[in-house]
Parts: structure tokens; C-alpha cells; sequence
């Protein structure tokens, strides 16, 4: 029987292209091991983990404000984004979960064309689309019959988003930045992980220079970047248990010999690989292994670094009995 695993989250999921993205390495590398699997890439660029939980479902998302399409089914919008320090705000579009002054979050989608449409409001079909760029999104009816529609405020909004996964990934939050805290990622990422009989994955973030993470979040303890990555991992590992791959820490110790294993690298000098161990202990990204290969501590990586995350997923998905 065929085991669907859906990878939602922000650009470092959606990857570069389909097959070197770590969803794309992970469907490669368990169809070679004869698991009939397939692995769908949900993720979108840019976006911030209220719009991840809104398009997975697992927070419900709604409208702030009562909606007018008209009769010629022009596109309505929903409000311009406004974006400062991770905060989303001026989006009629809202998840079902406050913010620091306990406002509701702001949903911005990024992407609408592979998991989005058809939005489903009141029982009734209506397409998202997008204005990049000047970062709206607009809603219409999927099919017109000439009658203005007036949606409530209040009004459910549910994506087109496969949530009927066997095995849920999750990789988000990178984009919030200061305005998210230790409580809302860990609350969001259970309620994802709770779906389709609560087989899941949660990936915690693999650097915290480019991307500090705990280190900005308000109600993570500690006076020391080390003091605070600790609290973060302990509330983590007592939330989600086997569910948490913690890259921070597994990265650094694995990763190079995933890669290495994968039958990547091998035109580098066994002192070129010695100099990457040593990054990597530091917690710094190689450029060998980021998308571009020009620049230490990229947080989006290269093929070789997403098949090393890919594998960790693997033998996690194997230990929590996800295959068969």
C-alpha cells in the first residue's frame, strides 16, 4: 500500500527544484530501499508559520471581516500585507491563534498554484490568487453564475491542501523571526501533527546565526545563546519525543557522512571535507553545501544538504513505524 508523506513549510522545504529539495531526495531514497511511497513538496517561499498551519489545516483560518464578490466576479481583495520583523498584519485573512497583543494572526499565502486552490468558504468553490508585487491576495468565484455574494465575517476558509497524508513533515517558522515565540511554534506545530491519526515529523531549525530562532524568542529562557538553544530543545523533546529531528544538533555530528554516503563530494580533498567537519561543529553551513556554494552559513542548501537531511528523515520515519 502506498504511504503518502505531505512536507509542509517555508523555501528551505520547497527546495530549488523538485528532485534536490530534501522532499525529493526523501521519496528518491526510500523508493530505492522498495517503499512504495510518495512524498508531496509543500513548500512555499517566504511564508511564515501562520500561513503553513492555515494552508494545512491544522489551525483553522478564517475571514476578519465581511467579503462583497460581485456580480461579475471581479477579484476582491484581501488586504494588503504589511511584513516588519516577521509580523504579519492588514490581511482580512486570519488564523484562530493570537499574536504578542493578543490579535489574531494575519494569513498571507505566497503561492497558490499546487496545494491551495480551490478555497472552500461556506460550502461554496472560490479561487486565490496573487499580486506579488504588491503582495495581495484576492478572492473570486471558481465558477461565476452573475449573482454578488456576500461571504460573512467569521467564515471559515479551508485550502485545497492534501490533508490526507499518512505521515505529516513540518518545517516552518524560519520567517517569523522575533514575533514568534517558543509556545505558539510548539502549540501550531502539535495541532499539525495531530492530523490524519497524528503520524508527523517535526524538523527543528538547523542554524541559528543566519536564522537565530530561540534565541529571539521572548519566553525562551537563558542568558546565553547555549542556555536558551537548551530550553528550546528540552521543550522540544518533551512535546513532540521521537517526532522532533532537532538538525541542530544531528546535523553538524551526521550530515557530512550522509552526504559522503550518498556519493556526493568525492572531488573533495580529505582536507577540504576535514575543513567542512570543522564548520560544521561550529554550527556553520559549508558554502560546498548550500544552494549556491558560495557563501558559509546559507540556511538554504544544495542537493548534498537537503539528501543528508532526507536521510535523517528516512531512518526517523523507519524508528517511529511509519514504513511497511
Amino acid at each position: 500500500m502506498r504511504i503518502t508523506v505531505l512536507c509542509s513549510g517555508d523555501s528551505v522545504t520547497q527546495g530549488n527544484s523538485t528532485e534536490s529539495s530534501y522532499p525529493g531526495r526523501l521519496q528518491a531514497i526510500l523508493n530505492d530501499q522498495g517503499y512504495d511511497v510518495e512524498v508531496i513538496n509543500c513548500g512555499h517561499g517566504g511564508e511564515c508559520l501562520s500561513a503553513v498551519v492555515a494552508r494545512m489545516g491544522g489551525v483553522a483560518c478564517y475571514l476578519g471581516e465581511d467579503l462583497v464578490i460581485p456580480a461579475d466576479n471581479s477579484p476582491v481583495s484581501l488586504g494588503q500585507r504589511s511584513f516588519i520583523g516577521g509580523h504579519i498584519s492588514g490581511t482580512k485573512l486570519k488564523l484562530c491563534y493570537p499574536d504578542k497583543a493578543g490579535e489574531d494572526l494575519c494569513v498571507y499565502f505566497t503561492d497558490t498554484n499546487r496545494d491551495t486552490n480551490p478555497i472552500t468558504i461556506g460550502g461554496k468553490e472560490y479561487i486565490l490568487t496573487i499580486d506579488q508585487e504588491r503582495k495581495i491576495n484576492y478572492l473570486q468565484k471558481k465558477d461565476p453564475d452573475g449573482i454578488e455574494t456576500v461571504i460573512p465575517k467569521g467564515s471559515l476558509v479551508f485550502t485545497a491542501h492534501r490533508r490526507c497524508a499518512d505521515v505529516n513533515v513540518i518545517f516552518a517558522g524560519l520567517n517569523d523571526g522575533g514575533d514568534l515565540t517558543l509556545q505558539r511554534w510548539l502549540d501550531t506545530m502539535e495541532a499539525c501533527g495531530k492530523m490524519n491519526g497524528g503520524k508527523y515529523i517535526v524538523i527543528g531549525a538547523m542554524i541559528a546565526n543566519n536564522h537565530p530562532l530561540w534565541n529571539v524568542w521572548q519566553d525562551v529562557e537563558g542568558d546565553t545563546p547555549e542556555e536558551k538553544y537548551a530550553f528550546y530543545r528540552r521543550a522540544a523533546l518533551e512535546r513532540f519525543g521521537m517526532h522532533f529531528v532537532d538538525l541542530y544538533e544531528e546535523f553538524p555530528i551526521r550530515g557530512l557522512d550522509l552526504i559522503l554516503s550518498g556519493g556526493y563530494l568525492a572531488d573533495k580533498s580529505p582536507e577540504e571535507l576535514a575543513a567542512m567537519r570543522e564548520k560544521l561543529k561550529e554550527h556553520i553551513i559549508p558554502a560546498e553545501i548550500t544552494y549556491n556554494g558560495l557563501a558559509d552559513k546559507e540556511v538554504h542548501l544544495s542537493v548534498e544538504g537537503y539528501h543528508a537531511i532526507a536521510c535523517l528523515l528516512a531512518e526517523r520515519m523507519k524508528l517511529l513505524g511509519y514504513l511497511h
